[in-house]
């Protein structure tokens, strides 16, 4: 198993309904905590602005949305 503050990798059993897995009822799994950490949590550094696209952006995707096959 890997462990960090945010993220975790382990190997082992698993749902016997997972069919992604190589080996009957035997696999890996990853867990990752996108939390906003706290001061108190021991986390000084600040959270990050959230990125907004631009109106000549957002003007552009509009235009192509359609041609994007994205359905």
């Amino acid at each position: 198993m890997v462990w960090s503050h945010v993220v975790v990798i382990t190997d082992g059993l698993v749902d016997y309904l997972d069919h992604a897995s190589h080996q009957h009822s035997f696999g890996g799994k990853i867990g990752v905590d996108a939390t906003a950490k706290l001061p108190e949590e021991g986390y000084s550094r600040g959270w990050p602005e959230v990125v907004e696209m631009s109106p000549e952006v957002k003007a552009r995707i509009d235009e192509i949305w359609g041609k994007l096959n994205l359905s």
